[in-house]
């Protein structure tokens, strides 16, 4: 997370220096207020994680001390202010879901630390950490969201940064994933015996049966879905689960003319790292928030500037159309 912040704010991967630094901005930016911290807990239970995930940011903002400061390092630090304070919102409303208490973590703590301390009560091995670190850097941007629908909704928001997060959320492909690894990973949890596995392969072969956020065989496959699928196989080898990954083989196998998405190796991985499917969204929001900050900032006349190297076609036509939308 620190890398992703440091290339989309200062267009190069972090130094030791760089790190330090915002490190100690984090560390030193406010804690959610305790009004705030009451009514998010409060929130009906049917609220799902990305409702309440815009409904904490609209609060947020208007909780922002620089709130009328344009400068780049005000967004800046209200982009790290924000990426903490979620997670303390999201971590209370998911303790009081489960009624216990959220535990308390140390003020040196980065973020996935925070992360994974809050939602599991245990600290994060190394491997865990690479796990999370790899999820982090993969969702960061919208690969598949080539109109940038994300970026368009922060560029209409003029000058209240809070709700140009909230649209560029909303605007956004996290939902949609979370949806998909949702669905997986409740479908997977459900198979508990190998009598029902049996089962199940039965009818799916027989078509009475179709797993969720499969799509059509395709040519191109999602780059990000084989990077998350060896580290499926690492967790699940590190886990004592490997029968677990034989299993998916075995399904998508009997599956001829559909193939998995990417929802699949990271409904897995939440598996694997002992996380509820629910929290699939904040990490992915929280992910993409410094690369909708710099959309943001480059509004206000601060580019990017990292250079990013373009892999993909050599040439693409331009096909006219008459309901491209303006």
């Amino acid at each position: 997370m620190t890398d992703l912040n440091s290339l989309l704010f200062y267009g190069e991967l972090s130094t030791p220096e760089i790190a330090a630094d915002l490190q100690s901005r984090i560390q030193e930016l406010s804690n959610v207020d305790p009004s705030i911290l009451e009514r998010v807990a409060a929130l009906p239970f049917h609220v799902s994680i990305h409702e309440a995930l815009r409904f904490s940011l609209l609060e947020l903002s208007q909780f922002d001390e620089q709130r009328d400061n344009p400068h780049a390092e005000a967004t800046i630090d209200h982009c790290l202010k924000l990426q903490k304070q979620l997670l303390q919102l999201m971590a209370i409303r998911y303790c009081s879901s489960q009624g216990v208490p959220m535990p308390a973590a140390p003020a040196n703590l980065d973020l996935i630390d925070q992360f994974l301390l809050t939602f599991r009560g245990v600290p994060a091995e190394p491997l865990e950490r690479q796990v999370v670190n790899t999820i982090l850097i993969l969702f960061a941007t919208a690969p598949e969201c080539p109109s940038d629908m994300a970026a368009r909704a922060v560029a209409s928001v003029s000058g209240d940064f809070g709700p140009a997060l909230v649209a560029a959320i909303s605007a956004s492909t996290i939902p949609h994933i979370t949806r998909d690894a949702e669905a997986v990973f409740q479908f997977l949890d459900e198979i508990d015996c190998e009598a029902d596995v049996e089962e199940m392969l039965d009818q799916i072969r027989a078509g009475e049966l179709e797993p969720p956020a499969m799509c059509a065989p395709t040519d191109d496959t999602d780059p990000r879905e084989e990077i998350l699928r060896v580290h499926c196989l690492t967790l699940a080898d590190d886990r004592e689960q490997a029968g677990f990954e034989a299993l998916v083989d075995r399904i998508e196998r009997v599956c001829p003319n559909r193939q998995t998405s990417v929802a699949w190796p990271l409904a897995r991985l939440f598996h694997y790292l002992g996380l509820e499917h629910e929290l699939i969204a904040p990490l992915l929001t929280v992910a993409r928030m410094p690369a909708w900050t710099a959309h943001y900032l480059e509004q206000f006349g601060h580019p990017l500037t990292c250079e990013w190297h373009y892999n993909g076609p050599e040439s693409r036509s331009i096909v006219e159309t008459d309901d491209f939308p303006e």
